[in-house]
C-alpha cells in the first residue's frame, strides 16, 4: 500500500452510505499540514444550468476554464437526499476526508497522468431570497469568514465592520455560500434540542462558528419568522484536487485504475 494519508470510514457510515467491496473511490484526505477547508469553497457559488446527473463526469469546457493545465477536472453532483445541504457534505468531509464513488464504467486512462480534481455541485448551493438576492448579515448573522473570504473582493465603500450588521449591496455578496450554514439550522429534518443536525456519522451544529449571543439572535429570528423566504438554485460550491484513489478490499479485474497514474491504496472498508 502506498504511504499516503487515507480517509476515514465513520462507524455510522457516510451520508451517502457505506463503501462496498471492490469499489473504487476518488479521495481527498485531511492533513494537519494542508490548507483550511474553506479555502476549497467557491464563494459565491458558480451557477449550474445543466441537467441532473449521476456519477463523476468530465467537466464541460466552460467549467474548466481558469483551472491550471495540470488538472483533469471532473464534475460530481452531491445528492440532496443524502446531503440535504452543502454544510452536511462539507462538515462530513472535513472530519473524515472526502470519498466519492467512481462507477465501474469510468475509464481511468483519460486522466493521462494529470492531477484529477472534482468540481462539486449541489442543488441547494445558491440561496435566492424573496427579494431576489441574498445579502450578508441578515441583520442578525455576521459572517465569521467575512474579512478573510470576502474582504479582498470588496470596494472601500463596501467594507463594513462585522458589528454593524448592515446590508451590503456589493455584487460579491449576491449569493454567499456561507449563508447555507445558518440556513441548515432549519433545512434539515433531524435537529435535536441543542440545534445539532443529525447525520449517520454523528451530528454537527451549523451555528457553532458563532458566539452564544449570535446564536441567541439567530434563534430569536427563526422563532419570529425573520428569515425571508428562501429558494435554492444549483451551483458549483467546491473544488478539490484528488490526492489518491482508495479501493476497498481488492481491485476488480476489469478496472484500469492503475492507468490513472495517481496513488492507490487498498483499504479494508
Amino acid at each position: 500500500m502506498n504511504d499516503i494519508g487515507l480517509t476515514q470510514s465513520p462507524a455510522g457510515g457516510r451520508g451517502c452510505g457505506s463503501r462496498r467491496a471492490g469499489g473504487v473511490y476518488a479521495c481527498t484526505a485531511t492533513s494537519a499540514d494542508g490548507l483550511p477547508w474553506y479555502k476549497f469553497l467557491y464563494d459565491p457559488p458558480i451557477p449550474f444550468t445543466g441537467d441532473r446527473f449521476r456519477g463523476i463526469q468530465p467537466a464541460p469546457a466552460e467549467m474548466a476554464q481558469g483551472l491550471p493545465d495540470e488538472y483533469a477536472p471532473f464534475i460530481d453532483m452531491v445528492g440532496k437526499d443524502a446531503y440535504p445541504t452543502v454544510p452536511a457534505f462539507v462538515e462530513e468531509g472535513r472530519r473524515y476526508g472526502f470519498s466519492r464513488y467512481v462507477r465501474e464504467t469510468f475509464d481511468f486512462s483519460q486522466l493521462a497522468g494529470r492531477q484529477p480534481a472534482l468540481l462539486f455541485i449541489h442543488w441547494r448551493a445558491i440561496t435566492v431570497w424573496e427579494h431576489g438576492t441574498c445579502v450578508r448579515g441578515l441583520n442578525f448573522w455576521p459572517c465569521p469568514w467575512w474579512q478573510e473570504m470576502c474582504g479582498p473582493y470588496a470596494s472601500e465603500d463596501a467594507v463594513i465592520e462585522l458589528d454593524e450588521w448592515e446590508v451590503v449591496a456589493d455584487e460579491h455578496y449576491g449569493h454567499c455560500l456561507f449563508h447555507t450554514w445558518p440556513l441548515a439550522y432549519r433545512a434539515h429534518e433531524k435537529i435535536d434540542d441543542q440545534g445539532r443536525v443529525g447525520m449517520p456519522w454523528g451530528s454537527f451544529n451549523p451555528l457553532n462558528v458563532l458566539t452564544t449571543e449570535d446564536r441567541e439572535r439567530c434563534d430569536m429570528a427563526c422563532a419570529q419568522g425573520a428569515y425571508p423566504t428562501t429558494v435554492y438554485e444549483p451551483g458549483v460550491f467546491m473544488f478539490l484536487p484528488i490526492t489518491h484513489f482508495e479501493v476497498v478490499e481488492y481491485v476488480p479485474e476489469d478496472c484500469n485504475v492503475i492507468e490513472a497514474g495517481v496513488p492507490i491504496a487498498v483499504v479494508e472498508e
